[in-house]
């Protein structure tokens, strides 16, 4: 397997990490900007960049979700992902949400020499959200990716959020899966809340 697709599953991976579906009780219309640091354990190399994302209510319980990181790893490695999709959640006690989404993945990479690599699939979100105090939000799940040539992989992500504002957030979140670890910190910015 080429350096460029060890690298596309990771690629996913980082997308995971800043891609925490918004629960019931609480605002989902945000839009969301991170630093992103991501490393391929097997190959030993490593990236970082930006992430933004956003979240938008289109009925009760319902959201659209679009995510997109763009992330330079070593020996000039570009990786880009996008992912659009439609999000459900729905409260299980007073502070805590099961969410979960369905969304089309899309992954570029690129390298001077060897060109370019792009793949796509679909993706399945599970996880929880909850309040843990008045100001601070924990949050953890399960994305299944599955693109048509790399084949698939599952992530798991926890994160944190600590409201300065009703309409400021920020957080941090990391993500694991057998290729490599994903790290995020970043803010929200919430609207109609």
């Amino acid at each position: 397997m080429s350096k460029l697709n060890r690298i596309l599953p990771l690629c996913v991976l980082a997308a995971a990490a800043s891609s925490a579906v918004q629960a019931s009780d609480f605002s989902y219309d945000y839009v969301g900007l991170a630093y992103v640091s991501a490393e391929v354990d097997d190959v030993n190399i490593d990236g970082n960049g930006m992430a933004l994302e956003g979240s938008f209510s289109v009925a009760d319980n319902y959201h659209v979700v679009a995510h997109y990181t763009d992330i330079g790893f070593d020996y000039n490695i570009d990786g880009k992902t996008f992912d659009l999709g439609l999000g459900y959640n729905r409260a299980i006690s007073e502070a805590v949400d099961v969410v979960a989404s369905v969304s089309y993945v899309s992954v570029e990479l690129s390298e001077p020499t060897f060109g370019s690599v792009d793949d796509n699939g679909y993706g399945v979100y599970l996880g929880l959200r909850g309040m843990v105090a008045d100001k601070v939000e924990l949050l953890g799940g399960l994305n299944y990716v599955n693109l048509s040539d790399s084949g698939n992989d599952t992530t798991y992500s926890l994160g944190a959020g600590f409201d300065v504002t009703d309409q400021i957030q920020i957080g941090a979140g990391l993500s694991n899966n057998s290729d490599g670890n994903s790290y995020n910190i970043g803010v929200r910015f919430y609207f109609g809340k």
